[in-house]
């Protein structure tokens, strides 16, 4: 029987174009090893299934799915890096339920200009294939040399997850922990391919850790801490309210004795501390300082949905957090925020913390506040008005927008020619 591949060279070609498009849009490099893994893992699988489609109708239907599936996932990607800075992963998908609530407001979500580009092309392709009158044709013996390349590949990866390190730092800095964390997704996609990203996504099976094993560890850790010894500084604001601030993109070179008193106060009167270190995210950088003001532990990043602890960790509970420790000896806990309630999955996780009273923009608004504007940090003080009571010491936290940017580039470059 004569071979015939055509139907298979318009899909594979299709999906590599689909690679410069990602090239453009998330900055996923195709002049690395990750372009070659890809085309070699889509021929194979690609080839391999249609090989086995014995109609040529089935045949064809596989192909236009691949191609538009692929699409699908590259148009996607394009628009989630746009607003996130990362590729998707299987677990963005959570993020689809607040589409159909319409909780968009804070996004001003578009088709980009490459999906116009990239459209036209798969109605070409689905149209080259269709007209196509001839069965693909594969001879089994074709897929040798490839099926050799993709042994090696399976190789590679048994052996960088595999590779033991002297220390972990030396693990955290290798491309063993990049392949077995998929922390950085487009940094994977750029070395071990973008379509083997996604796959392996959706059908990698993780251990479940030994959570035994993992509080064995964290008490032999403490056992050895030396107990806290008393100071000066022991107990010497007991008693007092308390109220913290997380002024989003706050940068202390805007803290001005005329345009900023209170703050200009705090910063010269009271206690700065600059012994500190904060991990740079790709995403969740609010939720994750947060995490971190609040807890004192260090927001590892993950590959949950939005990559932030607020939607890895939310169900979480977290008893040695500020608020927790404050309720447990009579304070009373607030918590609010001038933006919405479910971003970064809030109203799941900050509960967790240990704060009673958890008010949003929502809240203020429904309990008559209709000027109320997210944008003006004196308007926080609508919550004390409505919810604060002063019959006990208190904790209030605060997370106001501040100088934070837009959400949408209309928005954000509002006044761009004056920044100019």
């Amino acid at each position: 029987m004569k071979r015939s591949y055509h139907g298979y060279l318009y899909v594979i070609v299709y999906l590599m174009i689909l690679r410069i498009v990602l090239n453009i849009t998330a900055h996923i490099s195709i002049f690395n090893f990750g372009i070659i893994f890809d085309l070699v893992l889509m021929m194979f699988w690609i080839g391999a299934i249609a090989f086995l489609l014995k109609r040529i109708v089935i045949q064809k239907v596989f192909y236009i799915f691949s191609a538009v599936i692929s699409t699908i996932f590259v148009i996607g990607d394009s628009i989630y890096y746009d607003y996130f800075g990362i590729i998707s992963a299987k677990t963005s998908f959570a993020g689809i339920r607040f589409l159909s609530e319409g909780q968009t407001l804070e996004y001003d979500i578009s088709i980009p200009l490459v999906g116009y580009i990239v459209l036209p092309i798969l109605i070409l392709v689905i149209y080259l294939i269709i007209s196509n009158k001839k069965k693909d044709v594969f001879v089994f013996r074709d897929f040798a040399i490839l099926s050799t390349i993709f042994i090696v590949q399976v190789g590679l990866f048994l052996f960088w997850g595999s590779y033991e390190y002297d220390t972990k730092v030396e693990y955290y800095r290798s491309d063993a922990f990049l392949f077995e964390t998929m922390h950085d997704r487009a940094l994977f996609s750029e070395k071990y391919g973008y379509y083997n990203y996604h796959i392996l996504d959706f059908t990698r099976l993780r251990p479940q850790p030994d959570v035994a094993e993992l509080k064995q560890e964290i008490d032999e850790y403490f056992a050895l801490k030396e107990n806290h010894q008393v100071n000066d500084m022991s107990d010497v604001y007991e008693g007092y309210n308390l109220i913290t601030i997380l002024a989003e993109s706050l940068d202390v070179r805007f803290i001005d004795e005329t345009l900023t008193p209170n703050l200009y106060m705090m910063k010269e009167d009271g206690y700065v501390f600059d012994d500190f270190y904060t991990t740079v995210y790709q995403q969740g950088a609010t939720c994750n300082s947060e995490f971190m003001s609040l807890t004192g532990l260090n927001a590892t990043s993950s590959n949950d949905w939005s990559n932030n602890v607020c939607d890895a960790y939310s169900e979480n509970y977290f008893p040695y957090a500020l608020p927790n420790q404050l309720a447990d000896i009579g304070y009373n806990t607030y918590y609010f925020h001038s933006g919405y309630k479910w971003f970064y999955n809030r109203e799941t996780i900050i509960p967790n913390y240990g704060f009673e009273t958890v008010k949003f923009q929502e809240d203020i608004i429904a309990a008559g506040y209709d000027d109320f504007n997210e944008h003006f940090d004196t308007n926080m003080l609508d919550f004390f008005d409505e919810y604060v009571t002063y019959d006990a010491p208190f904790y209030i936290n605060l997370l106001t927008y501040s100088g934070h940017g837009a959400y949408n580039q209309t928005d954000f470059d509002i006044y761009l020619d004056r920044v100019n």
